[in-house]
């Protein structure tokens, strides 16, 4: 029995995927996920939706993982600049990860890997570690590791368009879940999300 378990849980695969927060808690439990290939579980994705880690955990905790290839390289969902300094989040009224950056890590402007201005280096955007732009600017399997809401076109390669207008709606994106589910399966899916599907 024990055996046959095993074999049936060959077949299976894991793929992560975490909002805000949810990206801290992802990290800490990489292990644990990672560990689960011990018993033939292939971790196969893991995607943030506007993730609030820091750069300095991801650093840490995520890229030595990925290049020890214990975990597979995340795929990042995140709002523009312009996009984070226009959000509005409840009665704060203002971006929740420049909140978070600015008043609740212990130094004021601390690296967000949710945010653009650090990971992603333009003519426009300097303040990213170099590392962590050029860790994201790498493609896996052909698809960016970053993808940055309203950039792509309606005629975008599938896995690579978001369309969520703030933190919040990246769960409520049927653009940005279609391109999670199309890196979950390697293909378009039989069934899209439409938008009727992620009413309240």
């Amino acid at each position: 029995m024990e055996k046959a378990s095993k074999e049936h849980r060959a077949e299976w695969e894991l793929h992560v995927v975490a909002h805000s927060a949810g990206s801290i808690f992802a990290t800490f439990a990489l292990d644990q996920l990672a560990s689960l290939s011990d018993d033939g579980v292939q971790f196969k994705t893991l995607q943030f939706l506007a993730p609030a880690a820091t750069v300095e955990l991801f650093r840490e905790e995520i890229v030595p993982r990925v290049e020890a290839r214990k975990c597979p390289p995340p795929t990042s969902y995140i709002l523009s600049d312009p996009g984070e300094l226009d959000d509005d989040v409840g009665p704060y009224g203002k971006s929740l990860l420049y909140l978070v950056s600015n008043a609740f890590e212990r130094d004021r402007a601390t690296p967000l890997i949710g945010m653009e201005k650090f990971v992603r280096r333009t003519d426009k955007l300097k303040a990213a570690d170099e590392d962590i732009a050029a860790f994201f600017a790498r493609r896996d399997a052909g698809l960016p590791r970053l993808v940055v809401s309203g950039e792509a076109s309606s005629k975008a390669k599938p896995g690579t368009i978001s369309r969520s207008d703030s933190h919040g709606g990246f769960d409520n994106d049927h653009d940005t879940l279609n391109s999670v589910l199309f890196r979950i399966l390697g293909e378009t899916p039989k069934r899209l999300f439409d938008i009727r599907d992620l009413q309240y």
